[in-house]
Parts: structure tokens; sequence; C-alpha cells
């Protein structure tokens, strides 16, 4: 692409200045970036000639598909590769046999679409600037050619939605743990990890519960949920269950939450109740007994 764009400035302007041995590198710079990135280069600028050359730095947009150039002056709204490139625009003043070299500096819009992108910086000789542009738009002047590849940034990015248990205290059974994981990124994401349940006390694991073992994808915008369960067996007492999830294809990310709950055996309830039963039903007949007895003995 770049030597179709050189063949297509060299056709637009075919008339090179005489003009005072000024040579430069590069005269193409190719770059790839994504939104928001600052790129940087140098232009050396040499001075081969026998007398003093002063130029000024055009900035020109290109584009080759409609033929099209125009010198960049004015601020501009556009998403456009000359409103990104910072460059000082004063006046290079050059004696016989010196050089200088002039920093360039890329800021990708944070709007940029993925792409590619041109410009041109040339370097026209004028009294002013204003006349250096006028004499640019007739003969050609040395320039660096710039071909900017803007790539789509891509965001893994997921959040998550909810993580919670059906109630904060069980009696037995099975505990209900319920999740969901958003994707809220600009491409798929797998997450996977697991639910670790600790005793809040002495802070041992007691338990592990897998997420995502079929490594389900969650594309942009999409949620997964999980419905997940876990017996305590005969233990009770207060646990935390700690959320452990990780996603990301370049840099891995987590995710992270926990809760806490009170699991209540049914014999612990049970077995209480039955003796309290027992001793209430005890009572009650020694309760009549004595009643019965005494109206007896009356």
């Amino acid at each position: 692409m770049i030597k179709k764009l050189i063949v297509f400035v060299f056709l637009l302007f075919p008339l090179l200045a005489s003009g005072g041995g000024l040579e430069l590198s590069p005269s193409v710079v190719d770059e790839v970036g994504e939104a928001r990135d600052r790129l940087y280069f140098n232009i050396t600028l040499s001075n081969r000639g026998d007398s003093p050359v002063r130029v000024y730095p055009l900035i020109y947009d290109i584009d080759p598909q409609e033929g099209r150039r125009h010198f960049f002056d004015i601020p501009s709204n556009e998403n456009i590769l000359p409103r990104w490139i910072e460059i000082s625009r004063e006046r290079i003043s050059l004696s016989p046999g010196s050089s200088a070299t002039i920093p360039v500096s890329i800021k990708i819009n944070h709007q940029a679409e993925a792409g590619s992108y041109f410009s041109s910086i040339v370097f026209a000789s004028g009294s002013t600037q204003s006349d250096a542009i006028e004499k640019a738009k007739e003969y050609r002047f040395p320039e660096t050619m710039i071909s900017l590849k803007v790539e789509e940034r891509v965001v893994e990015n997921a959040q998550l939605s909810s993580f919670s248990s059906q109630r904060s205290s069980f009696l037995g059974g099975k505990i209900n743990f319920d999740l969901e994981i958003e994707n809220i990124g600009n491409t798929q994401v797998k997450p996977t990890g697991a639910i670790i349940i600790y005793e809040s006390g002495s802070g041992r694991e007691v338990g592990e519960i897998p997420l995502n073992s079929d490594e389900n994808i969650v594309e942009e915008g999409g949620t997964i949920e999980w419905s997940k369960e876990w017996s305590p067996g005969v233990s009770f007492g207060r646990y935390r269950a700690r959320l452990v999830a990780e996603y990301g294809e370049n840099v891995r990310r987590d995710i992270q939450d926990t809760i806490h709950f009170f699991v209540f055996p049914q014999l612990v309830i049970i077995i209480p109740l039955i003796i309290l039963t027992i001793l209430a039903v005890f009572f009650l007949f020694q309760f009549h007994k004595k009643r019965e007895e005494k109206y007896l003995g009356l």
C-alpha cells in the first residue's frame, strides 16, 4: 500500500522544486498501533547544498483511494492521521553541511476506528509559511510519507453481576450457590475457577466446587450463569464461600468475591426437640398424676 501511495504523490506533484540540496531520512514511515497509543519517530534533515536552507514542515492528509490530498491547517473533528501528528511548525534553518533532527509523535485518537491512515510531512521552502504552502501546491519538496495501520483494541473485561447463596442459614441438606458473570468487553472470554468453602473460625478448607469445567465461552455483551450445590455433611457452624475465577488470553484477570452463611444440621435441631418433647410429656404426666393423687386423697 505504501508503494502505491508514493506513486500517487509523485504523479500529483511531478515538478521538483530546485532547492538547495535538502535531504531527509526516513522518506517512509510505517507504523502500527491501537486507539490511545502514542508513537514516536525522528526525521533527520541535512543540507547538502552550498546555500542556507529555510523550510517549513507542512502536514497533508492523503486519501489514495479517492486521489485526494489536502493541506491540514485548521483544527478538525475528523479522525484523520494529520490531526494526530505532533510536530513543531516553526521554520527550520540549515546552513550548508548542517543537519537537524525533528522529533515527531503520533497520538492515536481514542475513538479511532480500525483501518489504514495516510499522511505526509512536506518540508517546503519559502520566505513565510504561507509562501511555503503556495509553493507546495506546484512543486514537490522532500517529504516523509506516513502509513499508519490502526488495529482494533481488544478489551477483555468481565465482571461479576451476582454471587449469593439462596439463604444466609441452612438447616442441613445441600447449600445452593448462584452466580452470574457478564462480558462487558469487546471480545469473547472464558472464565474458569472455583468456589472454595472454608470454616470461618479455623480457616480450614472443607470443600471446593469447580466452575466452567466445560470451558463455555461468553460472547461480547453476553452473560453466563451457574447454580452450584455443596453438601456440608454432618458439619455445622459458620462458613465462608470464596469465589476465585479468572479469564483472559493475553493477560490473566481475576474475579473474586466472598459470602458467609451458617449451617445447622438437622440432627442438631431434631435431637434437642425430641429430648424437649420427652421431658414435656414426662412433666405433664407427673403433673396429672399428682393431681389425681391429691384428688383421690380428698
